[in-house]
């Protein structure tokens, strides 16, 4: 026999379980943005690469989100080397 609590228990669990999913999809969403990003600005910064774009999508990123998953010094750091001004 179910009573009310327990039914209320369930319905509780189930709200939290999809909220869990969806928040699952959206890191994995991010996951592949920002490998996306981070190909990108390895292409960019290489010696085939365009340093230009790689500079713009840099302070692009910057404005709109801050460090690209925990690395900006190294990022910051490439874009600042290929651009030839010093620190």
């Amino acid at each position: 026999m179910c009573t009310i609590r327990d039914e209320k228990l369930w319905e509780n669990a189930e709200r939290v379980g999809a909220r869990m999913v969806a928040e699952l999809r959206r890191m994995q969403e991010r996951r592949r943005f920002i490998g996306d990003v981070r190909a990108a600005l390895d292409w960019a910064f290489s010696p085939g690469g365009d340093v230009s774009i790689g500079a713009a999508l840099t302070m692009h990123i910057a404005r709109a989100g801050g460090a690209i998953a925990g690395k900006p010094s190294r990022t910051g750091r490439r874009c600042i080397a290929s651009s030839g001004a010093s620190t």
